[in-house]
């Protein structure tokens, strides 16, 4: 509407320019849904074939352990029992319950897992099933050095958070320009006039002494209108545009400390998986070797059995380390 429209209303050309900081705004929320949504079903994903893996593991050390269990009940009630004692064969029985909950817990978690894909996938059919591609938890092919500096480097430029609440800053700003072009009104509209902008979720600042110390973001804050003269409603509008530089400034250093806790999460998995893979292997030949002496009656069979669940725990912890090092 031109220059009518400006002089009927003199911030006009300011509330164009905060309307292309709200379009601005709108698209780094809709980034920042589109990245949680990848990064959700992605962790649901993975978490549905860990669950699958060590479920495998679970049933082959629950069908071996069930074997040995029989062979020494079997032992016990003979005539001829040997070394095979009644605190032995409860041991195996332990052993096998044990390598059950082993195989109950992989189960429910993957049922759980799934269920939450179907949800994220908007799948409203509970009878609809699918299943995971994967048979295994892939090992991911690090091909630059990924360094502290780097991840933050990244996060930094690519957070949609930080875009969200740049724009927010230069909005309250310009609402100093637009509360100045108003010269004799004692009430003027501002930017939140359109919306509520303390809708957004905001997270608190978690200080749970059992829990990790988490920092908390600030809220924004602007009324719907000020009232006053041209220099009062000014002076407002300044102070709630220091207070959107402060929420610009907490969010960086959030989005900062977050890139480096993830950093050190991808360090300490690192390392664990570099660790499990030694225990993987030696925990799959101990297996081998349980299994070639199953049929050895001078074999202890609470001692095979004790090996077999502590050797499939070997291999679970790696896999579950796997798991860790595919999420951070």
């Amino acid at each position: 509407i031109g220059r009518l429209g400006q002089l009927l209303s003199p911030a006009l050309p300011v509330r164009k320019e905060q309307a292309q900081r709200g379009a601005i705004a709108a698209a780094a929320d809709i980034q920042k849904a589109h990245n949680e949504l990848v990064h959700d079903v992605t962790r649901l994903y993975y978490t549905a074939v860990y669950a699958r893996q060590v479920g495998v593991i679970a049933a082959d050390v629950v069908g071996q352990v069930e074997l040995l269990t029989k062979i020494g009940r079997d032992v016990l009630n003979s005539a001829t029992p040997g070394t095979m004692t009644k605190a032995k064969l409860d041991a195996m029985e332990i052993g096998l319950r044990d390598a059950r909950k082993l195989l109950l817990t992989a189960r429910q978690g993957e049922r759980q897992a799934y269920a939450a894909l179907r949800e994220l996938m908007a799948v409203q059919d509970a009878a609809v099933r699918f299943v995971a591609k994967d048979k295994e938890l892939p090992m991911m092919a690090q091909n630059v050095p990924v360094t502290e500096e780097l991840v933050v480097e990244l996060a930094l430029c690519r957070r949609p958070e930080l875009a969200l609440a740049a724009a927010g800053a230069d909005a309250f700003r310009l609402e100093v320009y637009a509360q100045s072009a108003i010269r004799f009104r004692k009430t003027v509209p501002t930017l939140a006039t359109g919306g509520d902008i303390k809708a957004r979720e905001v997270p608190a600042t978690v200080r749970d002494p059992k829990l990790q110390y988490k920092p908390g973001a600030i809220i924004p804050e602007m009324p719907p209108q000020l009232v006053g003269n041209q220099s009062d409603r000014v002076a407002r509008a300044m102070a709630y545009s220091h207070r959107a530089d402060a929420v610009f400034e907490k969010a960086r250093n959030l989005v900062h400390l977050e890139a480096e806790n993830a950093f050190y999460e991808f360090d300490f998995a690192s390392k664990l998986v570099a660790e499990g893979k030694g225990k993987f292997e030696f925990g799959r030949d101990l297996m081998e070797r349980i299994k070639e002496n199953v049929d050895n009656p001078k074999a202890e069979r609470d001692q095979l059995v004790g090996g077999y669940v502590q050797a499939a725990k070997a291999q679970s912890d790696y896999v579950e380390a796997v798991w860790q090092y595919l999420l951070t």
